[in-house]
């Protein structure tokens, strides 16, 4: 199938429905509104439109029977997840508090009573890919391309003493938490020594930005990393909670846990000509373009839900065309192991 572009859609654009020429700059916005409203329609199926999952493949260190995992920016959520080879449920973050559950993961007390099921529990959403492992962490940052010399990034968090860092907004004079750091090669650090960290934000870049952690003995250790189009760094994370000490292929600290899901891909925006469609329908998103434009105007609502039902009915079709109308990913026998058989009594 044709894996279609931002130019793909600008070459299919109705200027004549919609007003404005190919070349303009608001085709990217149009094209970029329409992706995101039907991305979180609430018409859209559980896994997603079609081409709006993909396979993970992560790794996790675990400790004390558990261990935590989290997502890139792309992912929106983890739909389905499996720890080496084995299926396990994926809870929500209101689960343990239910009033009559099982309370908090993972478990801290020890006896009869206290064992932890294995499955896996959302949390807070957080800005690094990987906690910071102490007290007192200096961050490093490498930028990877040299035209990003002398941009900023800002970086938030607590210092040594659970201080919040503050710095002055040059826009406003104003005191606000964080501390800019200007990018330079090979490597620049941070002026405050950090005990968590609840932010980073940083301009748009040419390359990659690799975070680092450095402790007083000067080790280093990585710490997360952001993409040229990232402006702010907040990523999912979940609990993998009663990993079992047997009958697992990957419980030591030599050979990580192995884990394998399918995730909903976040809406990111398009920039570039040669940049991919989240949602590879391009029909659908102009319907939706045309649904944005009618729902601005006066008196324009009836247009402007025919064609986003319009939308929705080619992302459907869609679906049909490439996962079948009849084709189901479970198969659950009525009668159990006890087939249904024709009697000759």
């Amino acid at each position: 199938m044709l894996r279609p572009t931002l130019s793909t859609f600008r070459a299919q654009w109705p200027a004549e429905a919609m007003g404005i020429c190919q070349a303009d700059p608001q085709v990217t916005a149009y094209c970029n509104d329409s992706q995101q409203r039907l991305l979180m329609d609430p018409m859209a199926p559980e896994e997603g439109w079609w081409g709006s999952s993909v396979t993970l493949n992560l790794s996790a260190s675990v400790t004390n029977g558990s261990a935590y995992v989290t997502t890139p920016q792309e992912i929106a959520r983890m739909l389905v997840l499996d720890v080496c080879n084995k299926p396990i449920r994926i809870r929500n973050g209101f689960y343990e508090y239910l009033q009559f559950g099982t309370g908090i993961r993972p478990r801290t007390c020890t006896g009869i009573g206290c064992g932890d099921t294995f499955q896996a529990y959302q949390r807070d959403n957080v800005p690094t890919l990987a906690p910071l492992l102490g007290t007192a962490q200096t961050v490093r940052i490498y930028p990877t391309d040299s035209r990003d010399t002398g941009l900023r990034v800002l970086l938030q968090g607590k210092d040594q003493n659970s201080q919040t860092v503050l710095t002055t907004d040059p826009g406003t004079g104003l005191s606000a938490p964080g501390e800019y750091i200007a990018l330079k090669f090979p490597f620049v650090d941070s002026v405050n020594q950090y005990s968590s960290i609840t932010g980073i934000q940083k301009d748009q870049t040419y390359g990659p930005i690799q975070f680092f952690q450095v402790d007083a003995t000067g080790t280093e250790s990585a710490l997360s990393a952001m993409e040229p189009n990232e402006g702010t760094a907040w990523y999912r994370r979940y609990l993998i909670s009663g990993v079992p000490n047997v009958n697992l292929c990957c419980t030591s600290p030599a050979n990580p846990l192995t884990i394998t899901a399918q995730g909903r891909l976040e809406f990111i925006p398009v920039q570039n000509e040669t940049d991919y469609l989240t949602l590879p329908n391009v029909p659908a998103l102009l319907e939706e373009c045309q649904s944005i434009r009618y729902s601005r105007m006066d008196n324009g609502a009836q247009q402007s839900m025919l064609h986003h039902g319009r939308a929705l009915a080619l992302l459907n079709g869609q679906m049909d065309l490439y996962e079948g109308k009849v084709s189901t990913a479970i198969n659950m026998p009525l009668w159990g192991s006890q087939r249904l058989r024709p009697s000759f009594a």
